[in-house]
């Protein structure tokens, strides 16, 4: 049986291809919609009002798809104050819009960048509140979270992607 020493960089490692795994999802979802890549559309779009434009279904996604950066972000900067985790997760989400309007493959939108960074935030917090109740399982319990948040993100994008809606429970969610 391996001793602790061993498997906390095992842990640390799992984490690290997860967090990568999560990050090619990320692109490939919001700068390609989930298609084969393509670079330079016709249009050029920014949106600079607030909520104004976008479905009930793009800001919950807009919203989920970056909690798992939050969680992460927190996960690897543990050195790092909140704020400076949120506003790394507000840099990443800039970019993409950034990234999105000089590829000319997509519209970048301020509701995106709120929704975004708001995402990450939430993972943020999540992953405190998961280190405040696991006391000496931390790195357990961020390895089965991280696995688990990334998992669920995955499978409502793939949801989305292919059956253009998402059951919940009862709830169903339509594109």
């Amino acid at each position: 049986m391996p001793s602790d020493n061993k498997k906390v960089p095992r842990q640390h490692a799992a984490n690290s291809v997860m967090f990568a795994v999560y990050l090619l999802f990320l692109v490939w979802a919001i700068l390609w919609k989930f298609r084969v890549p393509f670079i330079g559309g016709t249009e050029r779009v920014i949106n600079l009002i607030p909520f104004s434009g976008n479905a009930g279904y793009e800001k919950l996604f807009n919203l989920v798809l970056f909690v798992p950066l939050g969680f992460y972000a927190a996960a690897i900067a543990k050195k790092h104050g909140v704020i400076k985790q949120i506003l790394t997760v507000l840099a990443v989400s800039l970019v993409f819009e950034i990234l999105q309007y000089t590829l000319a493959i997509g519209s970048s939108d301020t509701t995106d960048l709120m929704l975004n960074t708001l995402g990450g935030a939430s993972g943020i917090v999540g992953f405190f509140l998961l280190k405040k109740l696991s006391g000496k399982h931390t790195n357990k319990v961020v390895l089965i979270a991280g696995g688990l948040i990334t998992t669920v993100v995955l499978y409502c994008s793939v949801s989305f992607m292919v059956f253009g809606m998402l059951y919940i429970g009862r709830m169903m969610f339509r594109l």
